[in-house]
């Protein structure tokens, strides 16, 4: 059973997906799919101001599983998520359980 915080933190990542996903618009209509643009970490952390960079093509593959969000190294929470990608920039996280259902409830495509 999922608690109401997993459900704050679970709500948190997906503010700031939505952050990012009109930052990625922006940078779609001007530079192509190998452009490369700065997003915020799509962690649970309310307070997370911390940026990557990521292509426009890392960006569309990721975001194409609404479960899947972008994170700094470290701010991982195995609670509610699990690793799916690891590289030094950046870890892709797969949101499980009633996280997971309010990112697939949330998806904005």
């Amino acid at each position: 059973m999922t608690s109401r915080r997993d459900r704050s933190l679970a709500q948190n990542e997906v503010a700031h997906r939505e952050q990012n996903e009109r930052a990625e618009e922006r940078v779609q209509l001007y530079g192509g799919g190998e452009a490369r643009f700065g997003i915020v970490c799509e962690c649970d952390r309310e307070d997370c101001s911390e940026r990557l960079t990521v292509t426009v093509s890392e960006y569309e593959d990721v975001r194409a599983d609404p479960r899947l969000f972008f994170v700094v190294p470290g701010h991982e929470d195995l609670r509610i998520e699990r690793v799916t990608r690891n590289n030094e920039l950046y870890l892709v996280v797969r949101k499980t359980g009633e996280a997971g259902e309010i990112a697939e409830d949330a998806d904005l495509r």
